[in-house]
C-alpha cells in the first residue's frame, strides 16, 4: 500500500475513534476485560494508530502483572518478589518518560 492510502485510511479511523485521554481511561477497565464490545474496538482500532496509547497499555500491563505476581506471593507466604537495583531504576526511567509521552498526548494530540 501506498504511504498516502495509509495514511488517509488512519485519518478516517481516527476520526471515529475515541480521543487518547478516553483510551487511558479504558486501559485499566480492558486488562480487566470489563469493556462493552463497542469500546473493544475501538479500543483496539485506536491502538492500531497511536503509539504513545500502545506505549501506556504495555507499561500498564507490566505493572499490572507485576503487582499480581506480588499478591500471589502474599497468599502462599513466599516472599514477594523484589525489583533489583538498577530495574528498579530503569522502571522509574521509563515511568518518568510515560508521564511525559502521557503529557505530550493529552496537550499536543487532543
Amino acid at each position: 500500500m501506498s504511504k498516502l492510502i495509509i495514511n488517509g485510511i488512519r485519518k478516517l479511523i481516527h476520526l471515529g475513534l475515541r480521543d487518547c485521554r478516553n483510551v487511558t481511561a479504558l486501559a485499566s477497565r480492558a486488562l480487566e476485560n470489563d469493556l462493552s464490545w463497542r469500546e473493544k474496538i475501538a479500543f483496539k482500532a485506536h491502538l492500531l494508530i497511536c503509539e504513545a496509547c500502545r506505549s501506556y497499555l504495555e507499561q500498564l500491563e507490566f505493572m499490572h502483572e507485576l503487582f499480581e505476581k506480588q499478591e500471589a506471593g502474599r497468599e502462599t507466604a513466599e516472599p514477594a518478589p523484589r525489583l533489583g537495583e538498577e530495574a528498579a531504576e530503569r522502571l522509574k526511567k521509563a515511568l518518568r518518560s510515560s508521564n511525559f509521552m502521557l503529557l505530550f498526548v493529552v496537550v499536543y494530540c487532543c
